[in-house]
């Protein structure tokens, strides 16, 4: 099975990958432009209008970065240069909406039910990073905002620590 190259394919894996890496809401998603883009390295960061009106700093590396730049590449093709970077296949940029229909329907054919805050959940639940780090990549203003995302059960520890009774009873615990 191949990777889809094509201007509708490219766009939803770039969609799709950076979605996953940066957990960001599709309403600054569809803010991102050319303008916004800074290439590093091996990957882009950008800065995007975020809820409450703050800015969110966004950091795109990795599969979505290779993903988004040959995405820009179908856009170039295109001879779209600047504004919106996610577009429809006519042209005209995508609504919020019009990014929540793409991700459900590339859910649907992989066979799941999948919403842009689906990834969201992802990125703030299985993110290793510390919580504090995990409150300013997702751009909340409190970090009890941030904890209600952590789904770690921290009572798995307590079963962890827990001495084998045998251990108790012999005094080697």
């Amino acid at each position: 099975c191949g990777v889809d190259t094509s201007f509708l394919g490219a766009r939803d894996a770039a969609i799709l990958r950076i979605l996953w890496i940066t957990g960001a809401r599709r309403s600054s998603l569809v803010e991102l432009t050319r303008a916004r883009l800074v290439v590093e390295k091996d990957a882009f960061s950008c800065r995007v209008p975020a809820k409450g009106g703050k800015v969110l700093r966004l950091w795109i590396a990795g599969r979505a970065a290779r993903a988004l730049a040959l995405y820009l590449e179908r856009l170039d093709q295109r001879g779209i240069l600047r504004g919106q970077i996610f577009r429809m296949v006519s042209g005209s940029a995508m609504s919020e909406r019009d990014v929540w229909r793409a991700v459900k329907r590339r859910g649907k054919a992989a066979g799941g039910d999948l919403r842009p805050h689906s990834f969201r959940v992802a990125f703030l639940t299985l993110n290793p990073a510390e919580l504090s780090a995990r409150q300013d990549a997702a751009g909340h203003s409190s970090i009890d905002q941030t904890r209600a995302y952590d789904r770690n059960w921290h009572g798995q520890e307590a079963f962890i620590r827990m001495p084998e009774v045998e251990d108790i009873v012999d005094g080697t615990a």
